[in-house]
């Protein structure tokens, strides 16, 4: 999720109050809404009601985006029962925090309790004391005040008519020690969604994916939903992504830039094709841009060396890429063993002598998108060198 919403401190030796608020306006126009944002966004809108929603990709890449505009649609869709009944309450959207070791439900709980505007005596009076035992302990609930949060949470999603509740940074669920515990994770899910007859829409990493297809109830009540990246080996979203190049170009409140659209390779293959990434890539080289401008008294013209100096490490660039590869494999993976199982009932006389054991499956040594990088020519899309153009009226930018 990171520091969105975080103000940033940037000394006046660096920037000057003018330019200070051409970067902060800049960094404030964070969500593009591109096409592939756009496509996961009514894909998973488009499952709305089914009891759990899994959304898995790599960093960077839009889905806390997703998940809060998600937010956004359902509470509206509501407004006029909410105007009826004002406690209703029909979407929340919190976050899993990173456990030191186990994760424990005792701090969502509470995150829950809040976003549902539960009074702060009903939280502070009525759950008890936090070291009294129960017992038969659940290993996720330990204490009293852990079983007494669950019943609270459950009591107040119905009363308040919650139909949806968003989950971001889903993956840290699974961060637990003991494959009793994770048996255990995946059964208070499942309860909370019969108890509660609400969504619960997951977002989060690869990992989330992995510990959710580890039980087979859950992984059969949950519809999956994969945002990917902007792939090199596929020429639609090359174009799309040097779209989204030129939408942060025109933005861009300087006096004068090249047109950084015919860099497209340069910029997809040191963000390896994630948006996000790119903004943020945005932000820094203008960063850098103002602040020369500042230092030599100069107008502001950003340059492709601006880019060059606040661009990720090396190491940092292949731990992103290594990471989405890796986690796009595993669902190509996937996708080879349904195709497995088809075959399977399809002809009874190889049904059982078919292996769809994991190992059974081919390991993917280069993906298609690495083969086809490794196939293509060097090309860009438009035949014009890059040159430096006047940018306007930047109001006049148009979003994707």
């Amino acid at each position: 999720m990171g520091n969105e919403g975080k103000l940033e401190f940037i000394p006046s030796e660096i920037l000057n109050q003018e330019n200070r608020q051409l970067y902060e306006k800049f960094v404030g126009q964070g969500t593009v809404i591109h096409e592939l944002w756009g496509r996961h966004y009514h894909k998973v809108l488009k499952y709305i009601n089914e009891p759990i929603i899994v959304l898995t990709g790599p960093s960077h890449v839009g889905k806390t985006t997703v998940l809060k505009k998600l937010y956004e649609t359902v509470t509206s869709n509501f407004e006029s029962e909410m105007a009826e009944d004002p406690g209703m309450i029909p979407a929340i959207y919190v976050e899993a925090k990173s456990p030191e070791k186990d994760f424990r439900w005792l701090e969502l709980h509470l995150q829950i309790l809040q976003a549902l505007n539960e009074p702060e005596e009903f939280l502070g009076k009525k759950l008890g004391p936090v070291n009294q035992k129960i017992e038969n302990k659940n290993p996720l609930f330990p204490s009293k005040l852990d079983k007494n949060l669950r019943h609270a949470v459950e009591i107040a999603l119905n009363q308040r008519k919650t139909h949806v509740l968003f989950i971001d940074e889903a993956q840290h669920l699974g961060r637990l020690t003991s494959d009793r515990k994770l048996a255990h994770q995946m059964d208070y899910i499942k309860s909370l969604v019969n108890r509660t007859n609400i969504t619960i829409v997951l977002a989060g990493s690869y990992e989330l994916a992995e510990f959710m297809n580890q039980s087979a109830q859950l992984s059969n009540r949950s519809t999956h939903v994969h945002f990917h990246r902007y792939r090199f080996g596929v020429d639609s979203e090359m174009q799309e992504f040097a779209n989204i190049i030129g939408t942060f170009q025109k933005l861009l409140p300087v006096d004068e830039v090249p047109d950084l659209t015919y860099e497209w390779e340069y910029f997809a293959s040191h963000t390896a094709g994630c948006a996000g990434i790119l903004k943020k890539w945005f932000n820094r080289a203008l960063k850098e841009c103002l602040y020369e401008s500042c230092i030599k008294k100069e107008r502001a013209v950003i340059t492709l060396e601006h880019f060059r100096k606040t661009q990720l490490t090396t190491n940092q660039i292949l731990k992103i890429a290594n990471d989405a590869l890796t986690g796009e494999q595993k669902f190509a993976e996937d996708e080879r063993r349904r195709n497995l199982i088809f075959e399977m009932f399809t002809n009874d006389d190889t049904l059982l002598e078919t292996d769809i054991s994991p190992t059974s499956i081919p390991s993917i040594h280069k993906s298609d998108e690495q083969q086809q990088v490794q196939k293509r020519k060097k090309t860009k899309p438009g035949q014009r060198k890059p040159t430096r153009d006047i940018v306007g009226d930047i109001k006049n930018a148009q979003s994707l």
